[in-house]
């Protein structure tokens, strides 16, 4: 009797289980679509962004707007939003940029792909990784497919905290560290 209650508990056990997978699998799903979503309508927002900054630029009168100008005050960039670093900041970044380079978690061609206004932008169409270095990655865009900037940036407040490139991090400290650079199950589902 006690055999047979054992063998129906398990059973129910690995019943639940099994839902408790396929919900999660369902949930991660999920999650990649949206995130495909969100990087096509960052890609829409940041490229209506570049055509009002054209525009502007064409209109003699009007003072026109980098199309990334640092937010004063803030150490925690608002989701979708640029990461607050002063110019000095920024240019700090720059030294990482053969750390970049030659790595093999940066892919120039897919970042300009993905990400058509930083193409379009002279400056940074031909150094994509430059644009990636400055702002792409605090603004939560990925330097390849495999790595998640915001899911990095959110997940380690202390890489936020400390204004680092969310993949220089990485490169320097977080592969030691064994960091994750997407959500558990995100890598099998690509």
């Amino acid at each position: 009797m006690a055999t047979s209650k054992m063998k129906t508990t398990r059973r129910e056990l690995a019943a639940q289980l099994e839902k408790v997978e396929q919900a999660l699998e369902t949930t991660l799903e999920e999650l990649s679509r949206a995130n495909r979503k969100l990087e096509e309508q960052r890609a829409q927002r940041d490229a209506l962004r570049l055509q009002l900054q054209e525009l502007e630029h064409s209109q003699p009168q009007a003072e026109p707007q980098p199309q990334h100008s640092p937010s004063a005050g803030t150490s925690k960039a608002a989701p979708g939003q640029p990461l607050a670093l002063t110019q000095e900041q920024r240019l700090a970044q720059l030294k990482h940029s053969r750390l970049l380079l030659d790595s093999d978690w940066f892919d120039a061609e897919w970042y300009l792909a993905t990400y058509p206004d930083v193409k379009k932008a002279k400056k940074y169409s031909q150094a994509p990784h430059e644009h990636y270095l400055m702002y792409g990655g605090f603004e939560g865009r990925n330097p390849c497919a495999a790595f998640w900037s915001a899911f990095y940036l959110a997940t380690y407040a202390d890489v936020a905290a400390s204004k680092t490139n969310p993949l220089v991090h990485y490169l320097l400290h977080g592969r030691k560290e064994g960091r994750r650079i997407m959500p558990k199950g995100a890598e099998t589902k690509k």
